[in-house]
């Protein structure tokens, strides 16, 4: 995307992103890990949350990279880009280690 940018942690790199949806609550462990904004599922469709998006789980980001889980909707099996514990790797939200948190959207900034 042509940006130089130094290492930083996940709250350094805010400068860089666009918010795409307010912090979301931790994902609803009873209805297949879907994350909600006042108690209503997050459609990635609605917030406009696409492949290459930054998933913020306060602590750590991953990209997004497929709906993978319930269908239409942000949930624990959605596939991402992560880099914890390897080099980078596809997983599923739920396998970030990062699951249990609540997490905001945000998207690239234009050069």
């Amino acid at each position: 995307m042509g940006y130089k940018i130094p290492y930083r942690l996940p709250t350094g790199l805010y400068s860089y992103f666009d918010r795409i949806t307010p912090q979301l609550s931790s994902p609803d462990k009873n209805i297949n890990g879907v994350y909600q904004i006042d108690g209503s599922p997050v459609y990635p469709d609605k917030y406009g949350i696409f492949k290459g998006d930054v998933i913020h789980f306060k602590k750590h980001i991953a990209i997004f990279a497929e709906d993978r889980g319930v269908k239409g909707v942000l949930d624990a099996d959605d596939l991402v880009i992560n880099s914890i514990g390897i080099s980078p790797h596809y997983c599923s939200i739920k396998k970030t280690g990062y699951y249990h948190l609540p997490v905001s959207v945000f998207r690239w900034k234009e050069i």
